[in-house]
C-alpha cells in the first residue's frame, strides 16, 4: 500500500499509519507523496530581467512563479546574478505573512535557522534596504552557502552569523521580529527530498520536538514587547507544530495573531487554530506549516546607547575604521570598518548595533565587503560587484551568454574591455570583476563559486 514509484524509498509505515489516524483524507495525502514535484522560483524585484515573467504566478507571493519543468540553472548567467531564486512555493508564505506586521519603519529582523537562505531573501526584499537583517546558521559550511545567496542577492543590511540560540542571549529585547523555521522532521519533504524518507524515524520525532521547544524558549526573550515571532516547519507532525506551540504559549507571554487567509489558496488549519498547514494534497507545494506569535506587551524602544556601551566592553578583538572612496554616491551614508587587511561597509543607519554584533557573534558576512587593502591598493570584492547600491561607478562591459557561462567557470578569452578593474554583465546584471590588462584579462570570478560541469558546445 505504501511502496513508491520507481526507486524511490517507501514512505515509512510508523508515518503513514500517524497520518491515516491523524488526518482527514490522509490516504489522499499519502498518495500526494508519492506524486510530481511542483517545480517554482521566485523572481528579485529590483533586477529586473524578463526571466519567468510570463509563467503562472504563485497566489500568495507576487514574485513567485511556477514553471512547466526544470531547467538547468547552471547554465543560466541571470540565475548567477541573483535575478531569481529557486524556492518551494509553500515556503514563500513568510513574504505574505511579514507584510501583516505592525513594524518599525527600520524593524531589526532575525532568522536564525536560515540556510540555505531563501526566506532570508524574502525578508530582505521586505525590508527594502532598510532596518537590518540578521541571518544566522548554526552549521559552518552551510552558513557558506548562506553567505553566497545573500550576497547574490544584493543588499547591504544584512549580517550572516554562524550561532547556536544561547549565543544570542546578549541581545534580550532587540529583534522586532524573528523568523524561526525550525528544524524539523522533514516530512512536507517526502516528495521532493527521497532522503527525507530514510532519515525519518519515531526517534527523530522526539529529538526534533526537544530540539524545537530549546530554540522556542531562548528566542522568547530576543524579541521586543510588541514584536513577533514567526514559527515554521515542513512537517506535517502535530508535536512539532501546534503541540509545540500550546506548550510554548503556556509558559511564554506570547499570543497567537489571526491571519487574514485566502480561503481559495487550500490551506488547512491546524488542529488548535494556531496557524495553518500547506499540504500537497490540495495545493501546489510541498509540505509546510507556520503561525504567527505576538509578544505581550507595547512596543519599546531598547535602550541601545547603554546596550552598546555594555557590549562594547566584551568586544572579542579590535575593529579600525577604515577610509576609501567609492564612486558610487550612495556610499556616503555607509560606516567603514577595516579588519584583518578587508574593509567593510554598513549602513550608517544601523551600523552601531551592527557592530555591537560584530563583537559578540560568529561573523560570515558583515554588510557589504569592499575589498582587500594591499600596498595602499583596493582590490574590489565580489561581493561590491554584486551589491545593488554600491557598483555604481564602475566600468563595465556586457557578455554574450556564452562568454557569460565560460566566466562563471573561471576561464578567459578574448574580450573588448577598457584596462583596469571592470564589473562584466548579462543582461546588464553584474556577474563579478575582472581586471582588463588590455589584450587580455585576469578573471576575478570566486573560485568556490564557478561552475565545476562541462559546458555544452551549442551555447547561445
Amino acid at each position: 500500500m505504501f511502496k513508491s514509484k520507481d526507486s524511490t524509498p517507501a514512505l515509512p509505515a510508523d508515518f503513514c499509519t500517524r497520518i491515516l489516524n491523524d488526518w482527514q483524507e490522509g490516504d489522499k495525502l499519502i498518495e500526494a507523496l508519492d506524486g510530481s514535484t511542483p517545480i517554482s522560483v521566485r523572481l528579485h524585484g529590483l533586477k529586473s530581467s524578463g526571466v519567468f515573467n510570463d509563467e503562472q504566478c504563485v497566489p500568495w507571493n507576487a514574485q513567485g512563479r511556477y514553471l512547466a519543468s526544470r531547467p538547468s540553472f547552471t547554465l543560466d548567467p541571470v540565475f548567477h546574478a541573483g535575478a531569481y531564486y529557486p524556492q518551494e512555493a509553500g515556503s514563500m508564505f513568510v513574504g505574505w505573512i511579514i507584510h501583516q506586521l505592525t513594524l518599525p519603519e527600520e524593524p531589526i529582523l532575525l532568522d536564525l535557522c536560515a540556510a540555505p537562505g531563501g526566506k532570508s531573501t524574502i525578508l530582505l526584499d521586505f525590508l527594502k534596504g532598510e532596518g537590518m537583517l540578521v541571518s544566522n546558521e548554526l552549521i559552518r559550511n552551510r552558513s557558506y552557502i548562506l553567505r553566497d545567496n545573500i550576497t547574490k542577492w544584493g543588499y547591504s543590511n544584512c549580517i550572516v552569523t554562524n550561532n547556536s540560540v544561547e549565543d544570542f542571549h546578549r541581545f534580550k529585547s532587540t529583534f522586532d521580529c524573528v523568523l524561526i523555521d525550525a528544524p524539523c522532521s522533514g516530512e512536507g519533504m517526502f516528495r521532493k527530498d527521497p532522503n527525507a524518507r530514510e532519515e525519518w524515524s519515531v526517534e527523530n520525532l522526539e529529538i526534533c520536538e526537544v530540539r524545537q521547544q530549546n530554540i522556542l524558549t531562548h528566542c522568547a526573550d530576543l524579541v521586543k514587547e510588541g514584536g513577533y515571532i514567526i514559527y515554521s516547519t515542513c512537517t506535517f507532525n502535530r508535536g512539532e507544530n501546534e503541540l509545540q506551540l500550546q506548550d510554548f504559549l503556556e509558559r511564554n507571554a506570547f499570543k497567537i495573531v489571526d491571519l487574514a487567509v485566502d480561503k481559495t489558496w487550500g490551506l488547512t488549519s491546524d488542529s488548535l487554530g494556531y496557524g495553518y498547514y500547506a499540504l500537497p494534497s490540495k495545493m501546489r507545494t510541498e509540505g509546510f506549516y507556520f503561525a504567527l506569535l505576538k509578544k505581550m506587551g507595547d512596543y519599546e524602544e531598547r535602550d541601545s546607547k547603554k546596550q552598546s556601551r555594555d557590549k562594547k566592553k566584551k568586544s572579542r578583538e579590535p575593529i579600525s575604521t577604515a577610509s576609501i572612496k567609492l564612486p558610487s554616491p550612495s556610499f556616503k551614508s555607509y560606516d567603514q570598518l577595516e579588519k584583518n587587511d578587508f574593509v567593510y561597509g554598513f549602513p550608517s543607519t544601523q551600523a552601531e548595533l551592527a557592530k555591537e554584533f560584530l563583537a559578540q557573534l560568529t561573523i560570515v558576512k558583515w554588510g557589504v565587503r569592499i575589498g582587500a587593502t594591499i600596498k595602499g591598493k583596493l582590490i574590489p570584492d565580489h561581493e561590491l560587484a554584486m551589491n545593488l547600491e554600491l557598483n555604481e561607478g564602475f566600468k563595465r562591459v556586457e557578455l554574450s551568454k556564452s562568454d557569460a557561462l565560460h566566466f562563471l567557470k573561471g576561464e578567459t578569452f578574448s574580450i573588448d574591455a577598457p584596462q583596469g578593474w571592470v564589473i562584466v554583465t548579462y543582461q546588464n546584471l553584474p556577474l563579478g570583476w575582472i581586471k582588463s590588462l588590455g589584450n587580455r584579462f585576469n578573471n576575478y570570478y570566486p573560485k568556490e563559486l564557478r561552475i565545476r560541469m562541462e559546458l555544452p558546445d551549442d551555447l547561445v
